[in-house]
């Protein structure tokens, strides 16, 4: 049996689930924080953070996401932290209030989704907008290209961030065909980050 080489990305919360749903649902700092680092001690590289407000609905208080990612750095500290900028439950000018805590990542969806309840709407505006932010603050977007025209939406982007969005998707696919490659040369993981 061969063992080959994955980054393992671990979504403590989503967007949507509370303890009503599912009681061991993590929605406070505390416990994201401790979910999180057991995750971390299990092997995973990466944490996506959503945070809550007290009712456990969905936040964008950047006081939230400072209090989940301290902790996190702090228990797991080479695990890589990436924000959410989704819209389910939030509004537009709320999703990128948190990303001057400058996370190593972020979410950015390139395209609008129709969910069974709403839209989740996705603007070239607020696209430009997030983006930009991100390419101010030095982060790492992870692109959710939910169809194939969210790949032309992208490159339909005008300004600078435009050309970091493209090279950081083709730099994503690179460093997983790199992987993919490792992992036919050899057994071991080559470690985090």
């Amino acid at each position: 049996m061969s063992t080959k080489p994955a980054i393992i990305t671990v979504a403590i919360t989503g967007a949507l689930p509370r303890k009503a749903d599912n009681p061991a649902v993590p929605v406070t700092p505390a416990e994201q924080i401790e979910s999180a680092h057991e995750a971390y001690e299990a092997g995973s590289a990466l944490v996506h953070i959503h945070v809550r407000n007290a009712d456990e609905s969905p936040s964008s208080d950047p006081r939230l996401f400072a209090e989940v990612q301290e902790g996190i750095r702090k228990h797991c500290p080479d695990m890589i932290i990436q924000f959410s900028t989704g819209g389910r439950g939030r509004t537009q000018s709320e999703r990128g209030k948190a990303l001057y805590l400058k996370p190593d990542m972020a979410s950015l969806a390139t395209g609008s989704v129709n969910f069974p309840n709403q839209i989740y709407e996705n603007p070239p505006e607020l696209v430009e907008d997030l983006a930009s932010t991100m390419l101010e603050n030095g982060i790492k977007c992870i692109q959710s290209l939910e169809k194939k025209y969210d790949r032309q939406s992208l490159e339909a982007l005008e300004g600078d961030y435009r050309d970091i969005l493209l090279q950081d998707l083709e730099e994503i696919v690179g460093a997983c065909l790199e992987l993919r490659a490792a992992a036919r040369d050899t057994k071991v993981w080559p470690g985090r980050r």
